[in-house]
């Protein structure tokens, strides 16, 4: 039976500092985005609330992405369009809006949705 060589007290220490400056990636999870303002008629049935993504969190990226959603007359959200924003907020801010249900409505109609992401010191 082979037993592994043990490993030196050092190179536990090294390990583990890595292992605890990493892990705020898996444990801190997301908070969600500072402000959203819908221009348009119809209303949210469900609520709207992006998560900050942890490394946009890390990298300290703040900005406002605008998107249209084009919404069906049940109130699901047919598809969306980037208007403008950083792609990593973007992409938070698209798969929050893709779960979202608005009122019902008696044709389709195109919502204008502004996400504003703020990095708060925490």
């Amino acid at each position: 039976m082979d037993r592994c060589a043990p490993i030196p007290q050092q190179r536990r220490i090294v390990i583990l500092a890595l292992l605890v400056s990493l892990s705020h990636l898996v444990f801190i999870g997301t908070s969600p985005a500072q402000q959203v303002t819908f221009h348009g008629d119809r209303k949210l049935i469900t609520e709207l609330t992006p998560a900050y993504p942890p490394l946009a969190r890390k990298l300290k990226l703040t900005g406002t992405v605008k998107m249209i959603a084009l919404v069906a007359a049940d109130g699901h959200v047919l598809q969306t369009h980037l208007l403008g924003g950083n792609p990593l907020l973007a992409k938070a801010a698209e798969e929050a809006i893709t779960k979202t249900k608005w009122q019902a409505h008696s044709t389709e109609t195109k919502e204008l949705i502004e996400v504003r992401f703020q990095a708060n010191d925490q």
